[in-house]
C-alpha cells in the first residue's frame, strides 16, 4: 500500500474512535431529574379535562310562617286574614354561551290554613289552601348589542289544587289548568347588573299570544275567567256546552328590578311588574301583576319578609248576592290585592 493509501486508512480510523466515544459519552444529570427520567415511562398522563358545559342551575326550597290576608275580591279564596304555612319551591335551569341565552324556571307555591274544628260549622273543612301558584317559563334570548336582546318567551301560570270561595263552599271556584294562561312571545330585553343592583330587566313583546284555558268543563260552563259560557235554554238546560279556551292578542311588557338597601346585601326591595293589553279582540282591555318584596337577612338561612300582591285581569269577576232578595250579580273584580308578612327558612342547593 503507497503513503497516500496508509494516510487516507489513518484518517478514517480516528473518526471511527472520535464517533465511538461521542455515542457512548454521558450527561450527568441531578436526583430529581434522573429519577423523573427513570419513572417516565410508568407515568400515564391525562389529557386535561376541559369543562364545555354551559349550564348553571340553582334550587331553593322556602318554608315559611305568615300573618296573611287577602281583599274581599281576590279570585282565589275568601278575604279571611289568617296564620298559614307556605312552602316554595324554585327551580331555575339557565343556559349561557357566547350571544345565546336560554333560562328555564319552575315556581311552586302552597300555601295552608289550619282552623280548629270545633270552631267551625259542621260542614265547614278545617284545612283549606289559601297560596296556590304553579309557573313555569323559558326565555331563549339572542344578543343583539351590548345589553339588548332578542327574546322569545312563553310562560304558563296556573294553580295546583282546587280552591274554594270559603270553607263550607261544596263545589271549587278554580283549580288545576282552571284557569291556566299561557302566554308566548316575541320581542326584547334589556338587562343590568351592579353589586347593588343585581336584577334591572325590562323586556317588550309586541306580538304576545294570550290564552286562557278553563278544563273543567263545570267552570268552563259557568264562564270562569272570561271563556264562553254555557248557552241555556229557558229551563236551565244545556243546549251547548262553553268554551275551554279563550285566545286572544295583545302587547306584553314586564319590569324586573332589585336593589340591595345595605352595603352587606342583607337587605334588599324588589318589584315585577307585568302587563299585558289586548289590541285585536277587545283593546285596551288586560292582565296586571305586581309583585312588591321587601326582605331583611338574619342568617344565612333565615330572614324576614314583607310580600304585596296586586292583581287586575279584566275577566275576573265577583258574585254578591242581595240579601233581601237572594239573587245573585257577578261584577267586575277591580284590583285584587294579598298581602303577607313571614318568618323564612331558606335552603338553596
Amino acid at each position: 500500500m503507497n503513503k497516500r493509501g496508509l494516510y487516507l486508512l489513518g484518517w478514517i480510523a480516528a473518526l471511527l474512535c472520535l464517533s465511538g466515544q461521542a455515542g457512548f459519552s454521558q450527561v450527568v444529570v441531578d436526583s430529581k431529574t434522573a429519577d423523573f427520567l427513570r419513572n417516565f415511562d410508568h407515568q400515564k398522563i391525562k389529557p386535561a379535562h376541559i369543562d364545555t358545559s354551559y349550564w348553571s342551575v340553582s334550587r331553593e326550597l322556602r318554608f315559611e310562617m305568615a300573618l296573611h290576608s287577602v281583599s274581599k275580591n281576590w279570585y282565589q279564596s275568601d278575604n279571611r286574614s289568617s296564620l298559614r304555612l307556605n312552602m316554595y319551591s324554585l327551580i331555575n335551569a339557565n343556559y349561557i354561551r357566547e350571544y345565546t341565552r336560554w333560562n328555564n324556571t319552575l315556581d311552586l307555591r302552597l300555601g295552608f290554613l289550619w282552623e280548629d274544628a270545633g270552631k267551625l260549622a259542621d260542614d265547614a273543612r278545617n284545612l283549606s289552601v289559601n297560596q296556590n301558584y304553579l309557573r313555569l317559563e323559558t326565555v331563549y334570548g339572542v344578543k343583539l348589542v351590548r345589553r339588548f336582546d332578542f327574546e322569545a318567551n312563553a310562560k304558563l301560570v296556573t294553580q295546583i289544587l282546587p280552591s274554594y270561595k270559603n270553607n263550607t263552599a261544596k263545589e271549587s271556584n278554580k283549580t288545576f289548568m282552571a284557569p291556566g294562561v299561557l302566554d308566548i312571545g316575541l320581542g326584547a330585553s334589556y338587562n343590568y347588573s351592579a353589586k347593588r343592583l343585581p336584577t334591572f330587566y325590562i323586556s317588550f313583546y309586541p306580538v304576545n299570544n294570550n290564552t286562557t284555558f278553563v278544563l273543567n268543563q263545570r267552570l268552563a260552563d259557568a264562564g270562569t275567567s272570561g271563556v264562553d259560557p254555557a248557552v241555556k235554554d229557558d229551563q236551565g238546560n244545556i243546549i251547548q256546552h262553553g268554551k275551554q279556551y279563550k285566545m286572544v292578542w295583545g302587547v306584553r311588557t314586564q319590569f324586573k328590578i332589585k336593589y340591595f338597601i345595605l352595603e352587606n346585601q342583607k337587605f334588599w326591595a324588589s318589584n315585577d311588574f307585568s302587563i299585558f293589553v289586548d289590541y285585536a279582540e277587545n283593546p285596551g282591555a288586560g292582565q296586571i301583576t305586581n309583585t312588591f318584596t321587601l326582605s331583611y337577612e338574619i342568617t344565612k338561612n333565615i330572614s324576614l319578609s314583607y310580600n304585596m300582591n296586586l292583581r287586575y285581569y279584566d275577566s275576573d269577576r265577583v258574585t254578591r248576592t242581595d240579601p233581601a232578595t237572594g239573587q245573585s250579580t257577578q261584577y267586575y273584580a277591580g284590583l285584587e290585592m294579598m298581602n303577607d308578612m313571614t318568618i323564612n327558612l331558606k335552603f338553596n342547593f
